[in-house]
């Protein structure tokens, strides 16, 4: 079903609803592609999403901003705007909200009253990827620089970066013991974790 000029961002809320996020617009439809709700009023790009476990919201960016919606009825909920620069990128780690920036930096929140904790400074460009640690004590970022950085967020140091693709690292998921990552030179690599704590 055609839905909208350019999808950019979609996010699987649970088992009957998706999210797809467009230059202005988020779309809420089920698994047939019927609308159940959406916002076609925002005025900039949907570039990520964020839902998370066992809560009836979600969270998506859009440039500067920080939406948050309830998923059943959909309905925008809160809208925070942030001073750093347009948001690429999304990631929950405890109660923290973790956001990736245009403006090459890693920007955190607390998810009660949204208030800044700090950021994350050492990629070079563009912010297109974040993946927190299941333990919730380090995030991973991807990102136009073509580098995995790995952080320590009990101190916000990074700990490791991994080189190892040729473009834009574009996402990063978990399979098990296992990090995968995706780029924009067409590879899709694996790394082995010692433990989900310690990469290899």
């Amino acid at each position: 079903r055609h839905l909208t000029t350019s999808i950019i961002s979609c996010c699987i809320a649970h088992e009957t609803s998706v999210y797809f996020g467009s230059y202005g617009a988020i779309h809420h439809v089920d698994l047939s592609l019927e609308t159940v709700g959406e916002d076609v009023n925002l005025k900039h790009w949907v570039r990520a999403f964020v839902k998370p476990p066992r809560q009836n919201i979600i969270y998506a960016a859009c440039g500067a901003d920080i939406l948050v919606y309830a998923t059943n009825p959909f309905k925008v909920l809160k809208k925070v705007h942030t001073e750093f620069g347009s948001i690429r990128s999304f990631s929950l780690s405890n109660n923290l909200l973790i956001t990736g920036t245009q403006n090459q930096n890693i920007h955190i929140y607390d998810v009660d009253g949204f208030r800044h904790q700090g950021e994350l400074v050492g990629h070079v460009a563009a912010i297109h990827t974040l993946l927190s640690a299941p333990s919730g004590r380090f995030v991973l970022s991807g990102g136009a620089d073509q580098a995995i950085k790995i952080w320590d967020l009990s101190n916000g140091l990074e700990v490791q970066a991994l080189t190892r693709h040729e473009d834009s690292v574009n996402f990063l998921a978990w399979h098990a013991k296992y990090l995968i990552s995706c780029g924009a030179d067409a590879l899709v690599k694996v790394y082995k974790f010692r433990r989900l704590e310690t990469p290899k």
